[in-house]
């Protein structure tokens, strides 16, 4: 090979597109210095398709097959030979992505590859390099075919990644691996490796080195990573410093991708040739650009009209754009060179000089003599001969709407079902939820009013409204439900109206069918459900077994039972299918409709959305779920006073995923079924009930059904799950036998704990969540489920917490108001309140007394001002929405659902005094505080418990109040004061507000 730079003047250039992005086999070339000689439709027809016997169909001579046409495949792939005189080279430029489409596509194009002496690769992308190995194979094979024992030369960049990938956010997604050195070489290749430009193939061609930047629009890769292995790491790749291009004298440049940019490649082409041409400065002018442009992506977009507005100052006579060149950057080439731009597609072209002009590098100057599209002025023509005009055609206006009607209903429909075929019908969802908050508003800024014009009253507006909402979020379900029980967490700032209706928002949801399930497990695992958990619906003695009916569905996930192989009840819990399309839709509805009311209205809440819609997100995502679980259980398992008493289910990691997760199956009584926690125990003496603290759960009283009986009976709705009733004795009439008093003291110890001595808070602990067993020793044990729903505490946050509620208790106003200015309430005594979940009796009572004036106002007029104090009530206790901690939105839901659940069960306990106990123990206890400090505290805790000796007098009182049938509870009395108070700030509270 001669070591100089100069190229040697070639008399044409056949180029042979073997892989390229698109296919198109149907459409010409438009220049005639560009030759068809293969590829098309007609031509594949007449050189590749059998032939059919004379007269066996007519006078047709061929049949056609669409086997006979080429493949398309994202990647690029370019046989070039280059003739002078009687001299031919050929050179392979790239290999395109895979082996199967670079055979399929040189068979079918019948190339030549026997002639190949060289094969460039252009840089190290799989989609260059991925057929090289079978196309290493092939030619060798296509030479010794004709006598030809030469070994194919590869010429590369010898700086190979490892692995080439990109960033997507804080993930890196990994390319597969090139073609290693040592495998080029098994193949029986010739490997050189070349950092620098060289010459090659007797000087026909030209193979650049490092390509330089010099627009400030082409920056390479956007997110391109690489590799290292040695170092174990990803590290930043956007230059793609190892690109290369190829060139000829004349100037044709093959560029694989240009990551360099396409205007630089061109130039620095341009600069090569004319630079080492062995005369001083020559002037070759560009002929032809052919290969990627790179520009597809998004972030090349934008960049379009500079490239192309370059291009056209470097007047190349052929382009042709082709694999990583997008269809929009094609459409602005056309646009601004009409007269250049060529397909490129898996044809093989034939560029010559015209007639008496055979040196290529002169063919750019005879262009304007072989062009049949070059610029003519535009001549109107004659009035004559257009000949008469055709009269107009008229339609009704009735045909007129008429067309119009059936084209919107079309294009309605087909908008429907795409939406409902691939996106669960969250557009409709959206545009429905959309369509209804707008009623809603204008409906409340037209009526609410003292005397609303289109109602009898504020509260006939309120009822129609929530009743529309109510319809809303139970017809669109899913993670709408959600949302609703979102609202509920603050509907003690709602009309009455909406109290009622959100109180019955509760978590259920029909079923999916048994085949979205399957969907589902196969989506996530890769296998069907009787791989990943070993069961048979056939009988199979050697498996497990599971029911396809679900024991329980809510709005987003259901639950079935199973009975692994090796003997675990499992709860498998199976996001349903429809979710993952709807969530970030349903969010991002959420969003816009509270951030729209939260103007409209001027009620500060739209802060706190992002931190709602979050935690709802979260939700979603059942490994998050398991975490959660396995943290709680960590927590409990390391708390002597709860370790004993509190029990959270395994979660098996090897059975779950992002929307499955599989855990213990819990035997045990919901916390709502007061009368089987109370009634006597009949289970036996130091017995337990089944899986009681982690035991085994008791033998079934019923054999899992034999294979005959699973073909018998339909599996679809077959109960398979043992059902363990023997505890209960005879006709089922025994219970648990356990005192209230203990069981609710344990729940309030354990979510008492979590607010002030872990920080990490279970924001769902409604009775369904919630089950209740009897251990041996006669003692209750609480199990905790559902752990998707959690806030965790900064240990700032929960120090603060700490003393809030020991404030409330000691009255300790200054505190009080200390804590409430950090974070941003504007009035203590209303937040104290509702954090107590009964009145507060410090402060200065400005409240109250402010509401006994409107007292004396007329009916029309006091709902109305009442409700508008409601709202004022609201923007003080958000205060500066900067500084309000978003945890309180759930500790608050945390509460109340806790003061329900003792309402529910009569008041055993006095649940104020156990929670602010525990408050005032984190400050003695908490690592997180310095030793000093909790000493103080300490002495603190002790004056502490002689306060709460006030609060036991007012509980005890209540009970003696509820013995003599003079009241319901502690509880019930702190309701009716909650509602007094309330009233008095523009509230209403709902009899059901406080179960949860």
């Amino acid at each position: 090979m001669p070591s100089d730079l100069s190229l040697v003047e070639i008399d044409s250039l056949e180029i042979q597109v073997i892989i390229d992005n698109e296919l198109d086999p149907l459409s010409q070339p438009a220049p005639d210095t560009v030759h068809l000689a293969g590829g098309t439709m007609p031509l594949i027809a007449l050189s590749t398709s059998p032939a059919l016997q004379p007269g066996e169909r007519g006078n047709a001579v061929k049949e056609f097959r669409m086997e006979d046409i080429c493949c398309s495949a994202h990647g690029l792939s370019i046989m070039i030979t280059a003739t002078q005189g009687d001299v031919k080279r050929t050179v392979l430029f790239d290999t395109g992505p895979e082996e199967q489409a670079w055979e399929r596509n040189v068979n079918r194009l019948k190339a030549d590859i026997s002639q190949i002496d060289l094969i460039v690769l252009s840089h190290w992308h799989r989609d260059h390099s991925g057929g090289m190995l079978k196309a290493i194979d092939m030619i060798h094979q296509a030479k010794k075919s004709k006598s030809d024992d030469n070994k194919v030369v590869v010429d590369v960049h010898p700086s190979r990644p490892d692995y080439r990938g990109f960033a997507l956010g804080d993930k890196i997604v990994s390319l597969e691996a090139d073609p290693s050195f040592q495998e080029i070489t098994n193949h029986g290749a010739t490997l050189n490796k070349h950092y620098e430009t060289h010459a090659v193939l007797d000087n026909m061609f030209l193979v650049s080195g490092e390509i330089p930047r010099e627009t400030t629009y082409e920056n390479g890769v956007k997110f391109g990573m690489r590799f290292d292995q040695s170092e174990n790491e990803w590290i930043s790749d956007e230059k793609i410093a190892d690109e290369r291009f190829l060139t000829c004298r004349g100037i044709v440049v093959f560029t694989g991708c240009s990551h360099a940019g396409v205007v630089n490649t061109s130039r620095y082409a341009s600069k090569l040739v004319n630079n080492n041409d062995g005369k001083d400065q020559s002037n070759v002018p560009l002929h032809a650009i052919v290969g990627g442009y790179h520009l597809a992506t998004a972030s090349d977009v934008k960049n379009i009209d500079a490239t192309v507005s370059d291009l056209k100052s470097l007047d190349p006579a052929i382009m042709m754009a082709g694999h990583c060149t997008g269809w929009r950057a094609k459409f602005c080439i056309e646009r601004a060179m009409p007269a250049s731009g060529t397909a490129h597609s898996l044809w093989r072209f034939t560029t010559r000089a015209p007639p008496r002009q055979s040196p290529f590098s002169q063919l750019r100057q005879q262009r304007r003599f072989v062009h049949p599209n070059e610029f003519r002025p535009l001549v109107p023509p004659s009035p004559s001969s257009l000949g008469k005009a055709a009269p107009a055609k008229t339609y009704t206006r009735t045909r007129k709407w008429l067309r119009r009607l059936v084209y919107i209903s079309l294009t309605t429909g087909v908008i429907c079902a795409i939406d409902r075929t691939f996106y669960a019908s969250s557009l409709t969802r959206t545009t429905r939820t959309f369509a209804l908050g707008l009623l809603v508003a204008i409906d409340y800024k037209i009526n609410f009013r003292p005397n609303p014009p289109f109602a009898e009253s504020i509260a006939a507006v309120h009822q129609r409204n929530a009743e529309r909402l109510s319809d809303l979020l139970r017809h669109n379900g899913g993670l709408y439900l959600k949302i609703g029980q979102a609202i509920a967490m603050q509907s003690a700032i709602l009309p009455p109206e909406f109290q009622k209706m959100f109180s019955r928002m509760f978590d259920d949801a029909p079923q999916n069918d048994w085949k979205d399930v399957e969907r589902v497990i196969r989506e996530d695992f890769g296998k069907p459900v009787e791989d990943v958990f070993g069961v048979s619906f056939t009988g199979d003695p050697t498996k497990g077994v599971m029911e396809r009916k679900a024991r329980a569905s809510a709005s987003v996930a259901q639950v079935h039972w199973a009975r692994l192989a090796d003997g675990r009840e499992v709860a498998i819990k199976i996001q349903k299918r429809e979710i993952a399309a709807q969530v970030q839709w349903d969010l991002w509805a959420f969003k816009i409709v509270s951030f729209i009311y939260s103007k409209w209205f001027d009620i500060p809440f739209y802060n706190l959305v992002p931190f709602v819609s979050e935690r709802l997100f979260l939700e979603t995502d059942f490994e998050n779920e398991a975490r959660n679980a396995e943290q709680m259980a960590e927590f409990v398992a390391n708390e002597p006073r709860l370790r004993n008493r509190v029990y959270i289910p395994k979660v098996y990691h090897e059975l779950s995923s992002k929307r499955v997760m599989t855990a213990e199956w819990i035997e045990g009584v919901r916390l709502w079924d007061k009368d089987a926690i109370t009634r006597p125990w009949r289970g036996g003496w130091r017995e337990g009930s089944p899986g009681s603290h982690g035991t085994p759960l008791d033998p079934p009283d019923k054999q899992i059904p034999s294979r005959e009986e699973l073909a018998r009976r339909s599996v679809a709705s077959l109960k398979i799950k043992p059902e363990r009733t023997h505890w209960k004795g005879w006709k089922e009439r025994g219970g648990l036998g356990l005192s209230l008093k203990e069981v609710m003291t344990t729940m309030v110890d354990l979510f008492s704990a979590q607010m002030f001595l872990w920080g990490w808070v279970h924001c769902d602990p409604h009775p369904g969540n919630i089950f209740v067993r009897r251990q041996p020793n006669g003692k209750p044990e609480i199990v905790l489920i559902d752990h998707g729903l959690y806030i965790q505490m900064t240990p700032t946050f929960r120090h603060q917490y700490s003393r809030f509620w020991k404030a409330l208790m000691t009255l300790d106003n200054k505190t009080l108001k200390e804590i409430a200015g950090q974070w941003g309430v504007n009035n203590p005594d209303i937040f104290a309140s509702a954090t107590l979940m009964r009145p507060y009796r410090g402060g200065n009572m400005s409240t109250a007394k402010g509401i006994e004036r409107l007292s004396k106002e007329e009916r029309a007029n006091r709902s109305y001002e009442m409700q508008q104090a409601a709202r004022k009530a609201i923007r003080e206790i958000l205060g500066d929405e900067t500084k309000w901690p978003r945890e309180l939105i759930f500790i608050g839901r945390n509460l109340r659902i806790v003061q329900g659940n003792n309402q529910f069960l009569g008041s055993p306990v006095n649940r104020v005094k156990i929670t602010a106990t525990w408050a005032s123990r984190a400050l003695v206890e908490s690592p997180d505080i310095p030793l000093s400090q909790r000493i103080r505290n300490f002495g603190g805790h002790i004056v502490f418990h002689f306060v709460l000796f006030t609060s036991d007098l007012v509980f005890y009182i209540s009970k003696i109040r509820q013995l003599l049938g003079w009241g319901g509870g502690m509880e019930d009395d702190i309701e009716k004061q909650m509602k007094i108070m309330a009233k008095d700030m523009g509230v209403e509270l709902d009899d059901n507000l406080f179960e949860g």
